[in-house]
């Protein structure tokens, strides 16, 4: 994870509530993804603008649940060599993993602009109603969902799925500087 300090010249005009999608959380842990230096520079300005005052983001118990299947990939094929995870006894492998993922998601919550959005009654009513109305698979539902009646003022991703998404409730918006 990168505890480079913040920028002084980040960009304030992110939006004040954003619920913050796996892949992005992902990308700022792991410095191997390909967007691993577009999701720091995202942090960085999330920590400038969340010590203004000015935004938060947020993760929800499914974004971190995904993130720890992710984390446990990418720390089991780290050991092993690439696409081991993919060939392994998938539970016996994240045994093996679990106390550094476990240990990145707690550094993870400990960042000061992070917050936890929560799938309440109303988020899981609304639930069969998004499923008929947008074309996502189910976790990306259940995120839309919890970003949506969280009132979340964006979802930040470059999600292929988000970023095709019409009629969207929530805008989608992109740390990658390409897009």
């Amino acid at each position: 994870m990168s505890s480079e300090p913040a920028d002084a010249g980040a960009d304030p005009r992110l939006p004040k509530r954003i619920y913050l999608d796996t892949q992005f959380l992902f990308a700022y842990l792991v410095d191997t993804d390909r967007d691993h230096s577009d999701a720091v520079r995202t942090a960085k300005e999330l920590r400038v603008v969340h010590r203004a005052g000015l935004a938060s983001g947020f993760a929800s118990a499914l974004v971190l649940s995904e993130l720890a299947w992710q984390l446990a990939g990418s720390f089991f094929d780290m050991t092993h060599g690439k696409g081991a995870w993919h060939r392994s006894d998938k539970p016996r492998a994240h045994e093996t993993v679990r106390s550094e993922v476990a240990r990145s998601i707690g550094l993870l919550l400990r960042e000061p602009w992070l917050r936890i959005a929560s799938a309440d009654e109303e988020a899981c009513s609304m639930y069969p109603v998004f499923m008929h109305r947008f074309p996502l698979c189910s976790a990306d539902q259940a995120h839309l969902v919890i970003a949506a009646t969280s009132g979340m003022d964006a979802i930040l991703t470059h999600d292929r799925h988000f970023q095709s998404l019409e009629d969207s409730p929530v805008p989608i918006v992109s740390y990658r500087i390409d897009q």
